[in-house]
Formats: C-alpha cells, structure tokens, sequence
C-alpha cells in the first residue's frame, strides 16, 4: 500500500511538474570527480529525503546543459562549484514532505 502511495505522489508530481515528460527529479550533471558526484548525490538524499532511484548523475567532461526536464537539475562544476541550473521548490517540497510522512 506504501509503495502504491508513493507511486501516487511521483505520479502527480510529474504530471502536475512544468513538463510531462520529465525522468528524474533530481539530476546531476558532474564535471567533478566520481567522488564529489556521488557525495553530492548523498547529500540530496539525505536532505530531500529521495530514494536513490530518483537521483541520476552523470559524469561529463564538456559544460553543463540547461535543457534538461527534471525538476532539481544540479551541475557540479570541475572546481567543485554548484551551479542550480533548474529548481522547482514548491515541487521539491511536496516531494520531500510525502517521503518523511511514509518513511520511504
């Protein structure tokens, strides 16, 4: 039933997101090393309160994209920098509230 919940929520977040099509809710583009990816992507976890598997990072070598449809789009820059190229907080928000209510 937890997990039906859960799919409800992510459901209506995508749906009622700026855009339909969005895949991740969270996306890190990585110009940094794997390591600072991946803290990074911890970080997110622990303070969004997200399963994992709403967190995609990518590592890439040339400069971050702004077309990207997720509703947190992060680049992390070679010097260790953050860059929020996208935000929807009112979204991120919501997400985070559902998660902490059901322990997920």
């Amino acid at each position: 039933m937890k997990s039906l919940f859960n799919f409800s929520i992510i459901g209506l977040v995508l749906i009622t997101s700026n855009s339909t099509s969005a895949r991740e809710i969270v996306y890190i583009e990585n110009l940094a090393s794997q390591l600072e990816g991946e803290t990074l992507s911890q970080l997110l976890q622990e303070r969004l309160g997200l399963p994992s598997r709403f967190i995609k990072v990518i590592s890439k070598k040339s400069n971050c994209q702004k077309n990207q449809e997720a509703i947190l789009h992060v680049c992390l820059k070679k010097d260790g920098e953050m860059e929020i190229m996208k935000r929807n907080q009112d979204i991120l928000d919501n997400l985070r509230t559902s998660f902490l209510e059901t322990g997920d």
